[in-house]
């Protein structure tokens, strides 16, 4: 439990976690007379002499140990339909973290969603004086798309469901097809920028203006987004993915899941990555329906292709597991992260890729001391820009989370002490998070 001490300096909080007490909610420093807790209204109000009835917002967690906020969005998980989300982002932008998608918004499933691919492709176009043969209608998997004239049209905001295993009929339309007018199409299944001869969709010759195709994802493709580019040209012989000829080009982003040829040995409910101050990062997944999985490895990439393993997390082999995994030693710049969850058979099913940008932090920072620490305590210091809880956790050289704890934080700078004297002697990395910062260090345990 927390306790609010009225002084004559003002008004200061403690709670089991803390060595000290807290200046709480950039008050004035005055002589309280009264202390008064709303916490229908979220606030703190406080009676003084002779200078009002003050009051700062309630930052100190509220709702009971057995339910905590996690997500810290106002809703305590046992009335939250989303306790690892923060309800009040639902419609705001964000990063799903696939490499190869952007524009995401955050959705009412508790997710990030609504991507499109973004991989830039070789610049295609129909030339100037192209009639009335452009294409009109494309459609795929139940998503439709009409348009009018142009040279080139850039349609990856409509995002067309398909899964591996899967054959699906692609059918576009001419405007108007003349004679010699042949459509063509191209899927970049394995993301490497290049419409492969392999990735070649082979289309029918137009019949009353349509042409139609059989598109088949590859079992091999991994989740997440990926171009279809469909093109019609006035020529027999012209099927280039790149470059310029009568006619008219429109690429559309593919959404790629598993299908029912997959045998997964678990169902990946959410995965996410994320920068943890200058040089760290944390992978956090959820799962369900676990069965016979062996171990769960975790895999970090340079440019989102070519993946070296980080270390393993045990399987819990239950209906719904969590886990966290702790990159101590990220390059700081760039990464790209996957977790596969590995069969007793040898199959590994992968997560969509995660990136983490470390170039996108705010700049804010905190300070830890001694490192080494002999003694008792632990000091952490940081700045805030406005008054806010602070939630602090410490991972062991495992990526374990051992402890955890909050603080209430006034505007400006902040110090608190943290008992460390039952720690075993090891390396340990201390996190600060808040709705919006991420902070780590790391620090020895003599």
């Amino acid at each position: 439990g927390g306790v609010f001490v009225g002084t004559d300096a003002g008004v200061f909080y403690r709670d089991d976690q803390l060595t000290d007490w807290l200046e709480y909610g950039n008050l004035p420093h005055t002589r309280v007379e009264d202390i008064e807790i709303q916490y229908a209204a979220g606030l703190i109000r406080v009676g003084t002499h002779g200078r009002g009835v003050l009051e700062a917002p309630l930052m100190i967690e509220i709702c009971t140990a057995a339910s905590p906020d996690q997500d810290e969005d106002g809703t305590c998980d046992v009335f939250d339909a989303c306790p690892n989300f923060d309800n009040n982002l639902i419609g705001s932008p964000c990063d799903d973290g696939d490499a190869f998608s952007s524009g995401e918004t955050f959705d009412v499933a508790c997710g990030c969603s609504g991507g499109q691919a973004n991989i830039a492709y070789c610049a295609a176009e129909g030339t100037p004086g192209t009639g009335a043969d452009y294409i009109s209608y494309v459609s795929l998997n139940g998503v439709e798309n009409g348009s009018g004239q142009s040279s080139y049209s850039d349609f990856r905001n409509v995002s067309i469901p398909v899964a591996t295993g899967e054959t699906y009929t692609l059918t576009a339309a001419f405007n108007f097809a003349f004679a010699i007018d042949r459509l063509h199409a191209w899927v970049d299944w394995d993301r490497n920028g290049t419409f492969d001869e392999t990735e070649y969709i082979g289309m029918t010759v137009p019949s009353g203006n349509t042409s139609t195709g059989q598109l088949t994802v590859p079992v091999s493709t991994l989740p997440g987004a990926t171009t279809l580019r469909v093109r019609g040209v006035y020529s027999t012989e012209f099927a280039e993915p790149c470059g310029s000829a009568f006619g008219e080009v429109e690429d559309y982003t593919l959404v790629v899941s598993c299908g029912s040829n997959c045998s997964l040995p678990v169902d990946w409910v959410a995965f996410g990555a994320r920068a943890l101050g200058k040089q760290a990062a944390l992978l956090d997944w959820t799962t369900a329906n676990e069965s016979n999985v062996r171990t769960f490895r975790v895999e970090r990439s340079a440019d989102g292709r070519d993946f070296a393993e980080l270390g393993t997390v045990a399987a819990q082999n239950t209906t719904s597991g969590r886990y966290e995994f702790v990159d101590e030693r990220a390059p700081g710049r760039l990464a790209y992260y996957r977790i596969g969850a590995e069969d007793l058979d040898g199959t590994i099913a992968y997560t969509p890729i995660r990136r983490v940008n470390w170039r996108q932090e705010t700049g804010r920072t905190a300070s830890l001391f001694p490192n080494p620490v002999a003694a008792d305590q632990l000091r952490i210091a940081w700045e805030m820009p406005a008054a806010g809880p602070v939630t602090w956790l410490l991972y062991n050289a495992w990526g374990q989370e051992v402890r955890r704890g909050k603080v209430g934080a006034a505007a400006g700078a902040n110090q608190v002490e943290l008992a460390v004297a039952d720690l075993p002697v090891g390396v340990y990395l201390l996190r600060l998070r808040t709705k919006d910062w991420d902070w780590t260090e790391e620090f020895v345990r003599h």
